[in-house]
């Protein structure tokens, strides 16, 4: 079976650092570039991207991409401050997915608040445990893809990605916020208008995996990072959505090869 042509957009992205900051002045005067490429979430505050002799501005709420090597200034009011969630990764698909991005209409309000949710969650779950990197790589990767949404019409030859492709998207981004729950096929199914039945086909087919594989993915990068952080085997298992304490430890002992209480010791 031949790749569908965007396939290499779900391809996770490697974060490098991601973090709350104050933007430095320099920024505003100086063009630069990056080595990497560059989210800009805004918090507080406007900014004005400047690309050549192209001009993007972003208010709170407003997210700006910039794939790695494009030179560019940004510019903000010095007394007011610019307030952002920066995020610098790799990406393979960054070129093909943007020139830059700025708040533009093809992005729908449904688009941009979801947008806002995954990145909140990003940035309070940032840092917490080295071993949530799957559950942050996901989370990036909705996030661009939510984005590349609005910059592909700058690129004609890059197709939108299919109605299947955008199935799987939708299912990923609610397991992502309602992994924690009991989740059933029929109530991920019900919320996204589709029959269970195509549901499971589509996102097997689009992903390469199921869509309980998936959720126990993220389930598990959880449940690790709170074992880290010293929680009972009881309380993880609650909040990754497991009823039975037994269960949980199974089932973590089968995906990382060792029980939830030697975790701590490891």
């Amino acid at each position: 079976m031949s790749p569908s042509p965007d396939s290499h957009l779900a391809v996770l992205p490697e974060i490098h650092s991601a973090g709350v900051m104050m933007f430095d002045p320099v920024w505003a005067r100086r063009v630069h570039t990056s080595r990497v490429c560059e989210l800009l979430h805004v918090i507080a505050g406007r900014v004005t991207m400047v690309i050549g002799r192209r001009r993007v501005e972003a208010t709170a709420g407003d997210t700006l991409v910039i794939p790695a090597g494009v030179a560019h200034r940004d510019e903000f009011n010095l007394r007011q401050g610019l307030k952002v969630l920066m995020v610098f990764f790799t990406w393979p698909a960054a070129l093909d997915a943007f020139e830059c991005t700025g708040p533009r209409s093809a992005l729908s309000s449904a688009d941009r608040d979801e947008l806002g949710r995954i990145l909140g969650r990003l940035q309070s779950e940032w840092g917490s445990d080295e071993n949530d990197g799957l559950l942050h790589r996901s989370r990036l990767l909705t996030a661009l893809l939510l984005l590349s949404r609005q910059a592909r019409p700058q690129r004609p030859m890059v197709s939108r990605p299919s109605p299947q492709r955008q199935i799987m998207l939708q299912a990923k981004t609610y397991l992502q916020e309602h992994f924690a729950e009991p989740v059933a096929l029929d109530d991920i199914a019900a919320a996204l208008g589709i029959s269970p039945y195509h549901l499971s086909h589509v996102f097997s087919h689009e992903s390469g995996f199921s869509l309980f594989a998936y959720l126990t993915q993220l389930r598990m990068a959880h449940a690790q990072a709170l074992l880290k952080r010293g929680l009972k085997v009881a309380a993880v298992a609650r909040e990754v959505g497991y009823d039975s304490p037994g269960y949980f430890s199974r089932a973590f002992k089968k995906h990382f090869g060792l029980r939830p209480s030697d975790v701590g010791r490891s």
